[in-house]
């Protein structure tokens, strides 16, 4: 059927319009079948519209190397071209610029089905395929690699293409920093890996749904992917988008870092194990790297990320919030992603280190402030303090009350000529001001921010307890008021949601709850915990924040 003759045949019969019935003269072979069978189905479909679409039709079959189609495939057209009679010029226009010779009726098919659903959106689909004809004519393609893999052609002809690309498309994307471009790379990249169906089609789902503006296709993208290509030819079915991302931004500053990549071929493919392998040669801090991978920098800590990778030495940024030293930037360097700090902790607590040489008393501090452009004045006041004697168990008691009094109400403290004993002696006389009833008298009850976090409930050995925010200020002076700590002091926090405070009660045979733990939740974080008169919880205690904290997805 595929023969010249035959085609010229069948183009002759159906333009002659020959009424095909039981009693019509045409013979009973292949072609009057095809005709006959083809001419009762568009009739059953469309009657009026016939005709005029079986020109189009012939005049598209009449192209040498076009293949004749199968009825079934004829009809799907033919219902596309009632809702889109520019299907068939875009596949004339798509064959005809593709040269794609005697490629068979599934690819046409393939093409005609899977834009089937967009009847209303008749420039996406001619978009669409537009977007297939430069993926043809591409030179990153083998063609008939997309003609034999639909899930390919299916990726293109249904990506979300927006009002602007329509436009780009329009012109045939001579822009080759287009983001498509990047797109057509990587589906060659997929096509090299010869996937399953499942895993391919998973694959366009994670990758291509709409093209990525902010990855726009250029030579250095291309070197990147190569790189990455290089090491495992898996890393498109192992990162995201959002992971590519983030490593590219690493690639622009310093592509030496992946020719250096030594992958562990025998452990899973994964942008953690990538990015370990990435700095395993470069001297890093490894709070960087933790944070980095969580994507938890804000755009400062960006900036000082960056500004290593390029060789630069931190200290001389000018956007960190204190004055670091050489000695505290080395000990930075060094530190593990163990270490459960923020990358500003960090440099906080190798500042107060390479002062006190005190780990616990550093980490306490590090934690404890809540500005980080206040932390000259903590890193001096607190290392004088360790000096004097200040010990770990009352750093976070000690913050707060010169929180309180120093930066808040703007009181000057002469803690050069004070001792410990005087100063723990003045914090435990603030806090009983801090639970006087004329204290209580001044409180505005006032709404504290919300975080989002529901009421929590458990039942060990018969006991219930129950997890709790604290949301009004009243909730909050009370409870310090209870516990006798100073947890009225965070109200300013509390109130701007920079910290969020909990309770942790149990429940008596009568549900009245007793306090016992206040917990202090900052950045997605327990940063502490304290009971009556700032003990420490009990083991049982610890187990059951553990248990909310991880029902909460908060860090310990």
């Amino acid at each position: 059927m595929q023969t010249k003759n035959v085609k010229e045949e069948i183009i002759e019969i159906l333009l002659n319009g020959i009424v095909v019935s039981s009693n019509s003269s045409l013979e009973d072979n292949p072609t009057s079948r095809y005709c006959k069978s083809l001419d009762l189905l568009l009739t059953k479909e469309n009657a009026t519209k016939k005709n005029e679409f079986v020109k189009n039709y012939c005049v598209l079959i009449q192209k040498k190397g076009f293949p004749l189609l199968k009825v079934y495939t004829v009809v799907l057209l033919y219902q596309k071209w009632l809702a889109y009679p520019q299907i068939v010029k875009q596949l004339d226009l798509l064959f005809t610029k593709s040269k794609m010779k005697l490629v068979e009726d599934e690819f046409w098919l393939q093409i005609i089905v899977s834009s089937e659903s967009d009847k209303k959106k008749h420039s996406l689909q001619q978009a669409r395929l537009k977007l297939l004809l430069i993926a043809l004519n591409s030179n990153l393609f083998n063609q008939n690699e997309l003609v034999t893999r639909g899930e390919v052609i299916n990726s293109i002809l249904r990506l979300h293409i927006n009002e602007e690309n329509q436009n780009n498309l329009k012109y045939g994307l001579k822009d080759k920093t287009h983001p498509y471009f990047r797109m057509f790379y990587i589906i060659r990249k997929m096509v090299d890996m010869n996937l399953a169906k499942f895993e391919l089609s998973e694959l366009l789902k994670t990758h291509f749904w709409s093209p990525d503006k902010e990855l726009p296709w250029d030579d250095t993208l291309k070197r990147f992917h190569d790189s990455l290509a290089s090491k495992s030819v898996m890393y498109l079915n192992c990162l995201t988008n959002f992971e590519l991302k983030k490593l590219y931004s690493i690639y622009e500053i310093r592509p030496v870092l992946f020719d250096e990549i030594n992958v562990d071929k025998n452990k899973p493919f994964t942008f953690k194990l990538l990015l370990n392998a990435l700095f395993e040669n470069f001297m890093i801090s490894g709070v960087f790297l933790k944070s980095f991978y969580q994507d938890k920098m804000n755009v400062s800590e960006k900036e000082w990320f960056f500004d290593e990778i390029k060789g630069k030495n931190i200290v001389n940024s000018t956007t960190l919030p204190f004055k670091l030293t050489k000695k505290a930037a080395h000990h930075f360097r060094n530190l593990t992603p163990e270490l459960n700090i923020s990358i500003s902790e960090g440099l906080v607590y190798s500042s107060l280190f390479t002062l006190t040489e005190d780990h616990d008393y550093s980490l306490a501090v590090a934690r404890a402030i809540r500005d980080i452009y206040q932390a000259d004045y903590w890193i001096q006041t607190m290392s004088m303090l360790h000096k004097k004697g200040l010990i770990a168990h009352y750093v976070i008691m000690i913050m707060d009350y010169l929180n309180e009094k120093v930066i808040i109400n703007g009181i000057s403290l002469d803690l050069k000529n004070k001792n410990i004993k005087n100063l723990l002696k003045d914090m435990n006389e603030w806090h009983v001001q801090l639970r006087t009833a004329r204290e209580l008298k001044l409180i505005r009850n006032r709404k504290l921010a919300d975080a989002g976090i529901k009421d929590f409930a458990t039942t060990i050995e018969n006991k219930t307890f129950i997890i709790k925010q604290l949301k009004s200020s009243i909730e909050l002076f009370d409870e310090g008021n209870d516990l006798c700590h100073c947890v009225y002091s965070y109200r300013n926090y509390c109130w701007n949601g920079s910290s969020y405070i909990f309770s942790l009660r149990q429940l008596d045979e009568n549900e009245i709850e007793k306090r016992l733990i206040t917990i202090e939740v900052k950045k997605e974080r327990v940063c502490q915990t304290r009971g009556k008169f700032n003990s420490t919880p009990t083991d049982h205690e610890k187990e059951i924040i553990s248990i909310w904290s991880k029902e909460n997805n908060l860090a310990g």
